[in-house]
């Protein structure tokens, strides 16, 4: 087990790697440690920076309409903090957090009427399902404090 971002000391995820003769074993998982519930399934290293890809442009995105292209979400990108993704990686993440419920999407994406997005009520209200390939796998054993 591993720092996610040794960079962030505060950062409370850790990346653990499994060996196993068994296939559905995950190779790597990132969980969470929270003091009330200990650790935590948070899924890939995948699903782990699409996460605090999610959390960053939640941080952009107006609250109303008419909301912001990808393109003026990347322009308004910080410097420090989350890498800047891709045009197509924002995009994906976008289309994610709309079928999640926690972002509007409005526009056809045709010529005069780009597609534009804006905030919902709330950022993740609940936790994300696990990733489907770790449904099963037990993890409240693992040391708490």
């Amino acid at each position: 087990m591993r720092r996610f971002d040794p960079e962030r000391r505060e950062d409370t995820r850790r990346l653990l790697t499994t060996y196993s003769r068994f296939d559905e074993t995950p190779v790597e998982v990132v969980l969470e440690f929270n003091r009330e519930h200990g650790y935590t399934v948070v899924g890939t290293k995948a699903d782990a920076r699409a996460e605090d890809r999610t959390g960053a442009v939640m941080d952009l995105l107006p609250d109303t309409p008419p909301g912001a292209t990808v393109e003026e979400l990347l322009k308004r990108w910080p410097a420090e903090g989350v890498p800047q993704p891709g045009k197509r990686t924002l995009s994906g993440d976008l289309n994610a957090a709309v079928a999640k419920g926690i972002v509007h999407k409005v526009g056809s994406g045709k010529k005069g009427d780009p597609r534009r997005y804006y905030g919902g009520d709330s950022i993740l209200a609940s936790p994300p399902p696990y990733p489907p390939e770790l449904a099963g796998i037990e993890f409240g054993s693992l040391a708490k404090g």
